[in-house]
């Protein structure tokens, strides 16, 4: 898991994709997460290098020509091994080579790769959970397939 400042510039230029982007059909955020999504995008391609493609199925190609979806979430709190990272049902078939998560403190101020996956390992390893279920007090809002944290390899 590697820790990173985000800076205005970051945050700005985020702030412009998401609004030439405005809302996705089945935005499980309705947009509210867009921003942090494409701070996301910009901290994993700081940490892993590669190419920015921002397409519906994947966001970054990495110079060995990996096709990866980058997966953020907003927090308030810094990120902890058992912590799940998710993909939606929806998503799970998508035209890409791996994944990888990222965590973004809802003021924007610090972020965390957490690390990556390749699309087999993730669907061997991952659990999947219904749209409605309880997780302890958390309900999921759209089904989707999780690991945790800790299942990821290094940045």
């Amino acid at each position: 898991m590697k820790e990173l400042i985000i800076d205005e510039n970051i945050t700005s230029a985020a702030r412009k994709k998401a609004e030439e982007l405005g809302v996705v059909r089945k935005s499980i955020t309705h947009g509210e997460g867009n921003v942090a999504g494409f701070i996301g995008e910009h901290l994993a391609q700081s940490v892993y290098g590669g190419e920015m493609i921002n397409t519906f199925k994947y966001d970054l190609v990495l110079p060995d020509g990996r096709r990866i979806d980058v997966k953020t979430k907003r927090t308030g709190v810094e990120p902890k091994t058992e912590y799940d990272c998710s993909v939606t049902d929806f998503q799970i078939d998508y035209e890409c080579d791996g994944y990888i998560f990222v965590r973004v403190l809802r003021n924007y101020e610090k972020g965390w790769v957490l690390g990556h996956i390749n699309k087999e390992d993730f669907k061997k390893k991952s659990t999947f959970h219904k749209k409605g279920e309880r997780d302890g007090g958390f309900i999921f809002r759209h089904s989707c397939y999780n690991v945790k944290i800790s299942d990821l390899e290094s940045p």
